[in-house]
């Protein structure tokens, strides 16, 4: 940004990393941070996010290992200055935002999975932390399944990325109801020739009072982000 003070970054990704859908996992890369007058330089080879805040007063990025199930490190950096290490955490961070006005972050973590098959299948448990770039120490933990508010059951979505409000005093996040239990296998029967014949016809009635409601996909939830 004009505000840095001559400074840029980018993200050097490679080719194979930008082929997958939106719903990936961050793509892995080299955070490139320079400065334009002096041309200094440094790299950081595992970074999968980083934003400068709106005045460019500091510089936010998360580095984690290549499979995303090893540690993780949120940081931030003063252009020209030192990196200061906000989290550093087993599992993964992601869906980092910032307030509008530079000063709050929030973002979503998750432990690494138990085993490889509830890795694939999603299985992961995520979590809403809140961090104060002006005020420092440890992030806040906003919410997690079980925090009051969120129904029995229900966990934080990790489809959906926090938000703040226009004031930012509040964060805004996602839930999801719990995945429905498997189907159990159809009984194996052994028809009557009369029980044959009545096969395929199917005779029913009922009410709009006696339709189930439908599931709810989804609820978005509000804290207090100061």
């Amino acid at each position: 940004p004009a505000e840095a003070g001559g400074w840029v970054a980018y993200h050097l990704t490679p080719a194979a990393s930008r082929e997958g859908d939106e719903g990936d996992a961050p793509a892995h890369g080299t955070l490139v941070i320079r400065n334009l007058a002096s041309g200094e330089e440094t790299r950081h080879p595992s970074a999968t996010f980083f934003r400068w805040t709106r005045g460019g007063e500091q510089l936010v990025v998360v580095d984690s290992t290549a499979t995303g199930e090893g540690q993780s490190t949120l940081w931030s950096r003063v252009p020209g200055g030192e990196a200061t290490t906000v989290l550093e955490t087993p599992g993964s961070i992601r869906s980092v935002t910032l307030a509008d006005n530079g000063d709050q972050i929030a973002f979503l973590h998750a432990p690494p999975a138990p085993s490889d098959e509830d890795a694939e299948n999603g299985d992961r448990s995520w979590s809403v932390h809140h961090w104060s770039l002006s005020s420092g120490g440890e992030p806040r933990l906003v919410a997690a399944a079980g925090t009051q508010g969120i129904p029995s059951g229900w966990s934080v979505s990790e489809n959906q990325s926090p938000s703040f409000s226009d004031d930012g005093s509040r964060v805004f996040f996602g839930t999801v109801p719990p995945a429905p239990p498997p189907a159990q296998p159809k009984p194996k029967y052994s028809a009557s020739p009369s029980q044959r014949k009545r096969q395929g016809q199917i005779n029913f009635s009922a009410t709009p009072a006696s339709a189930a409601p439908p599931q709810a996909n989804g609820q978005r939830h509000a804290v207090s982000g100061k």
